[in-house]
């Protein structure tokens, strides 16, 4: 009745080269984003706008940053 389900357990090198590629991009994108949307908050000027641009563009940097560097130094089997 179950069906087993084929993993894919390994990634191509060029499947890992596409991810290192588009996140290191979507890594320098959320660098500058972060810079405007708080450039951006802070003109409007309320702490909790600014708090909160900061703790989403440093989550995106550091997401797609820790991404970047995985791809980059996965194994190529």
């Amino acid at each position: 009745m179950t069906k087993r389900i084929k993993t894919h357990l390994f990634q191509l090198p060029v499947e890992e080269f596409a991810n290192t590629l588009t996140h290191g991009v979507g890594f320098l994108l959320s660098l500058l984003g972060f810079f405007a949307l708080v450039a951006l908050s802070w003109i409007h000027g309320d702490p909790i706008v600014i708090f909160g641009s900061v703790v989403y563009g440093i989550s995106l940097v550091v997401l797609y940053g820790a991404s970047t560097v995985y791809h980059s130094v996965t194994s190529y089997r």
